[in-house]
């Protein structure tokens, strides 16, 4: 029945959503990147009721209990909030880095993904017309990437420039809106992160998977909201032109590797529409279930792998021998649970509260604007919240396992880079 206890419980999570979203654009009065995130939170709990009801998963969840909802919004919400606290129409500057700190991150940056100009173009024009005759090959890419997961955590290293682009396309991101908020704009540094972001988007496409291209696009949208005020109109023209041209020819191979990997079915539409729904509305319903408690913890394996596994030789290095070492655990990675259940999960629900609390009362405390300018590091740890709230919500925590806690130990040193340049030119003034 549709009024029972679990969809009333769903529905009271989406009325909470629903209120919070409209009474904080009641307090702020405008559209920016806090009422994206709540806007974001409340599709997930909508997509989450059609998915908890749909023919296709009659079955495949528990009875939904409302405490795990409400603990969810609590986490959420206090992981959101430097960035539901910032207001962006009271920013009229961004402090400007020196010239020499820039461009050494443009360097690293765009040389980094430039070198891989040839090889993901092929790949990509290659999957792109290969799926395009053949609806399997979208599986089997992903297959070959699935595969590869054995792989992860080797510290191997056979691709530097990919591994390069791989740890820096968030702050290629960052960089390529804030470069849009300059007055004197340099069009080949624009041109060079551009392609940068469409690279790291297409390499993800070419592989067969849709997460990281996803996530990118999602990135981006958010990335622009939250500095819009700063650009001209003529600018956010551009941008909002160029941004729906790149988003439609990129959901031509998306839908493709949808149709490949979920086709076959007795009625393919109806199956590839449901797979998006469950694509993008499982994590809150799989927390209820099993984010706090799920038959064990994982003891900071997932978020913390890559520090672990510089102390402990056992720690597993990859999702195939965390999956193996906690198959008594009712849940694992192979399903979204939101950045919060990847801390629920790993630490327990009492500890993920207290590191969730502890980081954002550090982030807020580093957030304080002066006269209506903030500092550029300032501004890469606000975006850094950002990634994590926007990317980690409707599946996992970016950050988690080797390459993501590398990820992380970038924004760290990039945040640096630009705290020592900042000071250093406040001692030349």
């Amino acid at each position: 029945m549709f009024w029972s206890y679990s969809n009333i419980f769903i529905f009271i999570n989406i009325l909470l959503w629903l209120f919070t979203f409209i009474f904080y654009q009641n307090r702020r009065k405008y559209f920016g990147a806090g009422s994206l995130l709540l806007l974001f939170y409340l599709s997930i709990s909508v997509i989450g009721l059609i998915l908890f009801n749909h023919p296709y998963t009659v079955g495949d969840y528990k009875d939904i209990k409302l405490f795990p909802f409400l603990y969810l919004y609590a986490m959420l919400i206090i992981a959101s909030l430097p960035v539901l606290k910032f207001k962006e129409r009271e920013i009229t500057h961004i402090q400007q880095p020196s010239n020499r700190a820039l461009n050494v991150i443009y360097f690293i940056v765009i040389i980094a993904s430039l070198l891989q100009l040839g090889t993901i173009v092929t790949d990509f024009s290659s999957g792109l017309s290969r799926m395009l005759l053949d609806n399997s090959v979208g599986s089997e890419l992903y297959g070959e990437m699935i595969s590869n997961y054995d792989k992860a955590g080797d510290r191997q290293i056979e691709n530097l420039p990919a591994i390069i682009s791989n740890l820096t396309y968030n702050i290629c991101i960052l960089l390529l809106f804030y470069n849009l908020t300059r007055e004197r704009k340099n069009k080949y540094i624009i041109l060079g992160l551009s392609i940068s972001v469409l690279l790291f988007i297409l390499s993800s496409i070419a592989m067969g998977g849709r997460g990281r291209a996803v996530n990118t696009i999602f990135t981006v949208f958010i990335t622009y909201i939250l500095l819009r005020n700063l650009m001209s109109d003529k600018i956010r023209k551009k941008v909002r032109h160029i941004g729906i041209i790149i988003v439609s020819l990129i959901a031509i191979p998306v839908i493709l590797i949808t149709i490949s990997r979920f086709g076959g079915e007795e009625d393919d539409n109806d199956y590839i529409f449901y797979s998006m729904q469950w694509y993008y509305g499982q994590a809150f319903l799989n927390f209820n279930n099993y984010g706090l408690d799920a038959n064990g913890i994982r003891n900071g394996d997932r978020t913390a792998s890559l520090f672990k596994q510089i102390i402990w030789d056992d720690t597993p290095k990859n999702y195939l021998e965390r999956r193996e070492k906690y198959s008594y655990m009712e849940m694992d990675e192979s399903v979204f649970y939101t950045f919060v259940g990847d801390f629920t999960l790993d630490y327990g629900p009492y500890i993920s509260f207290l590191i969730f609390a502890g980081f954002c009362l550090l982030i807020t405390s580093k957030l304080k604007i002066d006269n209506q300018t903030i500092l550029f590091h300032q501004l890469v740890l606000l975006y850094l919240v950002v990634c994590i709230c926007m990317q980690g919500a409707m599946s996992l925590f970016p950050f988690a396992d080797m390459g993501g806690n590398l990820t992380l130990i970038t924004f760290i040193l990039v945040y640096f880079w630009f705290k020592i340049d900042y000071n250093i030119q406040l001692k030349k003034e």
